[in-house]
């Protein structure tokens, strides 16, 4: 049975895939006037500027995505892609979608009376993405003046928990911070429906383990590690859409566990994300080094008429991307 178990285990392939952060963003709304003057927000959705890890390495115009790499470590098979700097803006044209938000996604508005060149706080709403709306979701606004609000979110069930009338907004650690804003003025009375397009505002790297290769049925004990410095977190303004505080997050808390993520069309794929609100640059030779210090997993005995696994694990395994570029920045659209 060893001999059979050996012979099963062939490849692991890693994909890291990056994505890319645009700033310049406009937010979908319409106003349907009736009696009083009254905002409703909900969800668009969220701007997404690259294929997952399952897509093609190419642009809808035929143009490949630069720097495709493929590595062998022992029996086990790395592979990666990266937009790279050169054709960043024609990968964001071409690639540029929106994604559905996940029920159940918490999101902050704050809204502001705009007189001149003042900002007036007038009203924090928390809500949830794809809920019914109720009254007190809405917000009364007066008709003639003019209004801005912002738009932030975890991307998670979570509660947010920052201070209403927040400009200043944690982004956490290695979450994925979502924000949108507009202008408007009340022009006519009535309801004004808005709908919140939101963009990420942090740089994207997603991690993919796939044992397809070693004809493995399910990942069930698993742990990748990442350097230091590689992520940060800091504050977002929401005025100013400006990042500032900015601090590495420490290699104990980018230790990822098999809880950590999440399956990609079986037990046998798992995909994880790290978030950083600043470019994740790792140029020419100056490579990224993950190390996968565990991975255990059951592989088919290989007789037939039977159904019995048997389980391989294996240790150490260290895996490094070159000349990886991943951004936060704006781009003609």
């Amino acid at each position: 049975m060893n001999n059979i178990c050996s012979d099963t285990i062939k490849s692991i392939v890693v994909v890291l895939v990056c994505f890319l952060v645009f700033g310049c963003e406009k937010t979908y709304n319409s106003q349907e006037i009736t009696t009083n003057a009254v905002l409703q927000f909900t969800v668009y959705g969220i701007k997404e500027d690259l294929p997952d890890a399952n897509a093609s390495l190419y642009t809808k115009n035929g143009s490949p995505i630069n720097n495709f790499q493929y590595k062998e470590y022992d029996d086990i098979s790395t592979l990666s892609y990266f937009e790279t700097e050169d054709n960043r803006k024609s990968i964001a044209k071409n690639l540029m979608a929106s994604t559905k938000m996940s029920p159940g996604i918490k999101y902050r508005v704050e809204l502001f009376e705009v007189n001149g060149d003042t900002e007036n706080h007038w009203r924090t709403l928390n809500l949830t993405s794809n809920a019914s709306v109720t009254l007190t979701d809405t917000i009364g606004v007066v008709h003639g003046k003019t209004y801005k609000w912002y738009a932030y979110s975890y991307n998670t069930q979570d509660n947010i928990t920052v201070p209403a009338k927040s400009l200043d907004i944690s982004m956490g650690i290695n979450k994925d911070f979502l924000f949108a804003s507009n202008q408007l003025t009340i022009n006519q009375y009535g309801n004004t429906p808005i709908s919140i397009l939101f963009q990420r505002k942090t740089a994207r790297l997603a991690v993919d383990i796939d044992t397809r290769g070693a004809n493995a049925h399910n990942i069930f004990n698993l742990q990748v590690v990442f350097p230091s410095g590689i992520i940060k977190t800091g504050n977002f303004n929401l005025r100013n859409q400006t990042v500032s505080a900015v601090t590495n997050v420490n290699a104990e808390t980018l230790t990822l566990n098999t809880s950590g993520f999440v399956n990609v069309g079986g037990g046998y794929r798992k995909v994880a994300y790290l978030h950083s609100v600043e470019a994740i640059s790792r140029p020419g030779d100056n490579s990224l080094s993950i190390t996968v210090p565990t991975i255990t997993y059951t592989v088919s005995n290989g007789l037939a008429g039977t159904t019995n696994n048997v389980t391989s694990t294996k240790t150490s395994l260290p895996f490094s991307f070159s000349n990886v570029t991943v951004g936060i920045g704006e781009v003609e659209v």
